[in-house]
């Protein structure tokens, strides 16, 4: 979706991976670099990232799925119900939920985390990161391969663990078809 150059969260990470489209302006990632137009970054489950920055009039184009832990992905019905509940408990602010016990003693927690616990009323248990940063790629410095299909060229960015994730980009010739897109 497309963000304000005020929107930025804190250094985390997932239990759950990404694939990230930067499809306008940047997003800065701090240590792990920033993501211009046109770049693609594969960001994988347990891998911490960011802190992170939103440039002006930036658009990002999001997939997330669960990963090979086994975690799952939280819908966005499930993540909007226990970020309701836990928002009659305290409140969130760039990326943090933040709420006092009993005691008057204040808690902070990453915001995901807060309700995804929330969500499925368990400890968040992150899987060991298999990647020491997430993976930035420039698509325009692949190559376009030919298929067996006719006008049909692939542009295939990576590979990655043991579910093999694959991203990349599919072009068609006008009037071309694809077994693989249908």
């Amino acid at each position: 979706g497309s963000t304000q150059s005020d929107y930025g969260t804190p250094r985390h990470r997932h239990n759950f991976e990404q694939i990230r489209l930067q499809y306008r302006g940047e997003f800065d990632y701090a240590r792990d670099g920033k993501m211009t137009e046109g770049m693609v970054g594969y960001f994988p489950e347990g891998t911490f990232y960011g802190p992170s920055q939103s440039g002006e009039n930036s658009t990002v184009v999001i997939l997330q799925f669960g990963g090979a832990s086994g975690s799952g992905y939280m819908s966005h019905d499930e993540y909007a119900e226990g970020m309701k509940r836990l928002t009659e408990r305290g409140s969130f602010h760039e990326g943090i939920f933040t709420w006092f016990d009993s005691d008057g003693k204040k808690h902070n927690k990453d915001g995901y985390e807060a309700v995804w616990e929330e969500s499925r009323q368990c400890e968040l248990v992150y899987p060991r990161p298999r990647y020491e940063h997430p993976v930035f790629m420039r698509p325009e410095n692949f190559a376009w391969r030919a298929t067996a299909e006719t006008g049909v060229s692939i542009k295939h960015l990576g590979t990655f663990g043991e579910r093999e994730v694959r991203t990349g980009f599919v072009r068609l010739e006008r009037g071309a078809k694809s077994r693989a897109l249908s």
